[in-house]
């Protein structure tokens, strides 16, 4: 898919000046006190825009930050819808001039770039902030929406929305929400009570995980009822082994046979056995098939039409992000990816009209087939000797020996250079930091807490984890 822009451009405003692609000029400092305001230079016929972008440090973000900045001073004359994250000060806002109640051309305005599209522009800089957003586009196959996740979910109904694929993307009804029990969001994360001695920790992390994740099965539509199917336990047991897309209520218990060792628990809550409670396909099949409890069916709901439906998707973001060559643009499509699975898996309310991305059973398949593969991955590992320490969303921490972090389990598993999906060494610790994660850890402390030591420490020493 190549973008090739017919829209009006966009511009970079702040300090004074107005700067597209390939035209600049001054507009009266001062001048500019809200939202509206800046829409009308976009208005105007000698130079009409689509977008203004407010230059990160300029004199016109200092204002931004304020809500007032972002409110209609004159509802009769202009509509302003204005959005931001959570109850922070709206950083975007869609505008229209009315003519006598008619709607005009809207204008977008964007604020806030670090806080709502996750990138820290160097200040001042409006020619190359106009290079960066310019390539963005170019990379997401069309222009920036209200926001990064809506950006990157217009590319997925690009994808799939005008053809025979469209079905793949049919927005799931309300009787759906209203009957399916999804559960919460939450990526496991699991600590070992009773690691082994050794004198380092390596910790390596998993590229795009979720990217990676969300090239396999996803349900079509509505799920049918685990009653209404006839399945009978064998059938539950052959879609659960085929990864068919659904969701389960059951209750598992240990085998007497079972391998588990010291391997993450396949549930969200080490401690505790579900009883009753719902789990995806992808954790169903990890506990039963790859740790040996014995699973215990007690509803489902299951989506028996289901395809590759995120493949095209995230093979065009992740070709995106290795063609951008800018660490701003490659963090844009990055963001702009993990908070449309954000927008994915939020439930929408009563009166709110129900989207094609509004998929959180997308978003807890792909999430739950991301750790069934972390799980996996350290039981293979755990075969040839015992290492593992921690694992959380996109990353594992093991414990060896051997000082070099390459050879201490071998790089067979870690995948080619520049793969989706592959993994690559972000820290060791030896010495006393070894020792204090292998301690806290058989004290009962939590992968989070885990993993919240090595970033202060590696905060102290300047690095990121």
């Amino acid at each position: 898919m190549t973008y090739t822009s017919t829209a009006l451009p966009f511009a970079v405003v702040g300090d004074g000046h107005l700067i597209t692609s390939g035209n600049s000029r001054p507009y009266p400092t001062g001048a500019i006190t809200n939202v509206t305001g800046l829409a009308m230079i976009a208005l105007a016929k000698s130079l009409p825009l689509r977008a203004l972008w407010i230059l990160p440090g300029s004199d016109i973000d200092q204002a931004a930050h304020t809500s007032t900045f972002w409110e209609n001073p004159n509802p009769s004359a202009w509509r302003v819808f204005a959005t931001g994250t959570m109850e922070a000060v709206p950083s975007t806002a869609a505008v229209r001039q009315l003519d006598n109640g008619k709607r005009g051309r809207e204008v977008m305005i964007y604020g806030d770039v670090a806080d709502r599209w996750g990138v820290e522009v160097p200040v001042n800089l409006p020619s190359s902030f106009v290079l960066v957003l310019s390539m963005y586009e170019q990379l997401m196959g069309g222009p920036a929406g209200m926001s990064p996740a809506n950006t990157a979910l217009n590319l997925l109904l690009a994808i799939h929305g005008n053809c025979d694929r469209a079905a793949w993307i049919k927005p799931l009804s309300r009787e759906t929400f209203d009957q399916v029990p999804f559960p919460p969001q939450r990526a496991p994360a699991h600590a070992n009570p009773y690691p082994i001695d050794g004198k380092y920790v390596h910790v390596y992390d998993k590229r795009s995980a979720y990217m990676a994740s969300a090239m396999g099965k996803m349900g079509q539509g509505d799920p049918v009822r685990y009653a209404d199917l006839h399945y009978d336990p064998s059938e539950c047991a052959q879609a659960i082994k085929a990864e068919i897309p659904g969701l389960w209520c059951i209750s598992a218990r240990p085998s007497k046979d079972m391998p588990i060792g010291n391997m993450p628990s396949p549930f969200n809550v080490h401690e505790d056995l579900p009883d009753h409670e719902w789990y995806w396909t992808p954790q169903v099949k990890l506990a039963g098939e790859t740790l040996g409890y014995s699973i215990d069916v007690h509803d489902a709901w299951i989506w028996p039409k289901h395809h590759t439906t995120l493949l095209m998707w995230v093979q065009r973001l992740w070709q995106a992000r290795q063609a951008a060559h800018s660490p701003l643009v490659e963090q844009m499509i990055k963001s702009s990816f993990t908070q449309a699975l954000g927008v994915m898996a939020r439930i929408p309310g009563p009166k709110e009209t129900i989207q094609h991305y509004h998929r959180p059973d997308w978003a807890g398949m792909l999430t739950a087939q991301n750790y069934l593969r972390q799980v996996k991955l350290i039981q293979k590992l755990e075969e040839k000797q015992p290492c593992y320490l921690a694992v959380a969303t996109d990353s594992i921490a093991l414990i060896s020996d051997d000082s070099d972090p390459l050879t201490a389990f071998g790089t067979d598993w870690m995948g080619k250079d520049g793969a989706i999906g592959q993994y690559r060494v972000v820290a060791s610790y030896d010495g006393e930091r070894a020792q204090a994660l292998i301690s806290a850890a058989r004290d009962g402390r939590k992968a989070a807490m885990l993993y919240k030591m090595m970033e202060e420490w590696d905060e102290e020493d300047g690095e990121d984890l």
